[in-house]
């Protein structure tokens, strides 16, 4: 890759987050992994990331929150919800705030690796 794509990972299951850090680390992203939507607003607010994965439900709030600030923060950013249930209000809900895909926990990792090439294709 020539230049580094930046992928913010949040998810307050730390181990799941690093596993995924890890794979798409190898694949040659630079990758960022915090816990909390105050942590993540505040890397969101430093650096510039083309894409986030976020968890819906984190121990500090509402992915939906955090994906308005990030989006608020950069337009720019591709957005992926990360979540363990897949509800119709849900994916309405995710297309009705310009996310690039709404992807069900546990994932396969190669689809996962697919929507993000195709996420950052756009």
């Amino acid at each position: 890759m020539e230049k580094k794509i930046n992928i913010l990972i949040v998810d307050d299951d730390k181990r799941s987050s690093e596993i995924l850090g890890t794979i798409l680390e190898d694949e040659g992203y630079k990758i960022m992994c915090v816990e909390t939507i105050a942590r993540a607003k505040e890397e969101a607010a430093e650096n510039i990331y083309h894409l986030a994965l976020i968890d819906i439900k984190l121990s500090d709030g509402s992915g939906w929150e955090l994906l308005k600030e990030i989006k608020r923060i950069n337009q720019e950013t591709k957005v992926i919800i990360l979540s363990g249930v897949v509800t119709i209000k849900n994916s309405d809900k995710a297309i009705n705030e310009g996310v690039f895909a709404f992807v069900q926990k546990p994932f396969d990792v190669d689809g996962l690796k697919e929507i993000i090439r195709k996420a950052l294709k756009m």
